[in-house]
């Protein structure tokens, strides 16, 4: 089952990248969703089909070997 985005929901590509902020969706069949981000200070925006798209999940930054 395909997961069913809302606006405000944080994704990435399936295929790997950076996350991506959902704008909107397509109401009329929900397969294209509008996604924006930024590199430094300038805005993107793309339309991508829902199913190359899942939730974004920020992973835990490695710091090195716990010393005592």
């Amino acid at each position: 089952m395909e997961h069913q985005f809302k606006s405000g929901d944080v994704v990435k590509l399936k295929s790997g990248g950076s996350s991506m902020t959902v704008e909107s969706i397509n109401e009329e069949d929900r397969q294209y969703v509008t996604c924006v981000w930024h590199e430094g200070k300038k805005p993107y925006r793309e339309v991508y089909l829902a199913s190359t798209l899942e939730p974004y999940k920020q992973g835990v930054a490695a710091i090195g070997p716990l010393r005592l």
